[in-house]
């Protein structure tokens, strides 16, 4: 079991920066996980040609990159991810206006991705080949894309909502 620990509370400006600091990290987290997804679309595009090599390669290339952008935000991290920090009333008071706010705007990214995950069937049931099946992969990593996004957006806010939260 693993002790939790309390610090002095966080203020407005480091809430501000927590923020920023996390939409970069869901940015990329995002993107990566969305680059994980299309790289299955190359091998699927390409093995129609007999380019079976390059798509595998290709493939390989695009899960690597896509695994680069989710750890790349999370190297140098202290590692206190089991500290917990008091928020000041006034840091909490700015994260429910800004998880308000933002209600709006998850709102619009969630019903693009859900929409984008079922336009997807639409070029997979049309062209019925593998570049339809590509398209496809590519519909739903631009879906997943965005309810990754605005989903991680959102926890940020909804964290510094509460008296303590652990920050990492």
């Amino acid at each position: 079991m693993t002790k939790q620990t309390t610090t002095k509370g966080i203020d407005s400006q480091t809430a501000i920066s927590f923020w920023e600091k996390n939409e970069h990290r869901a940015r990329l987290t995002a993107l990566g996980i969305a680059v994980l997804i299309a790289a299955l679309a190359l091998p699927i595009a390409l093995s129609d040609n007999g380019n079976d090599g390059l798509g595998a390669g290709l493939y390989l290339l695009g899960t690597a990159v896509g695994v680069m952008l989710i750890i790349a935000p999370r190297l140098g991290h202290s590692g206190h991810k089991h500290r917990r920090v008091l928020i000041s009333a006034d840091a909490r008071q700015l994260a429910k206006q800004e998880l308000s706010a933002y209600q709006h705007s998850r709102t619009i990214g969630m019903v693009f991705g859900i929409g984008m995950c079922i336009a997807s069937i639409a070029p997979a049931a049309m062209l019925d080949n593998s570049f339809g099946a590509a398209c496809f992969m590519l519909f739903v990593a631009i879906g997943v894309f965005f309810l990754v996004y605005v989903n991680l957006i959102n926890g940020a806010y909804r964290r510094l909502t509460r008296e303590r939260a652990r920050l990492i």
